[in-house]
């Protein structure tokens, strides 16, 4: 997985998982400064999807963006 690079440049990442009866779905959730930061290691557009060589091969459909959303409130548990 494309995980590696997001764990060294990302403020934090969260990989999430859930097993169906005939497929797994993956959540990647990575947490940035601002959007200028995630411009900065996309090279570009921060919401383009950026598709490894086999992603087709895996995927049962290649999602054409990346939701880009701003944390409003953040209450740690506890």
């Amino acid at each position: 997985m494309g995980i590696r690079p997001l764990e060294e440049k990302a403020l934090g990442v969260q990989l999430l998982r859930e097993d169906r009866e005939t497929e797994t779905e993956f959540v990647t959730i990575s947490f940035w400064e601002d959007v200028e930061a995630m411009a900065r290691f996309t090279g570009g557009d921060p919401t383009r999807i950026h598709h490894l060589p086999r992603d087709a091969e895996f995927l049962l459909e290649l999602p054409e963006g990346v939701q880009a959303l701003r944390i409003l409130v953040d209450k740690p548990p506890g």
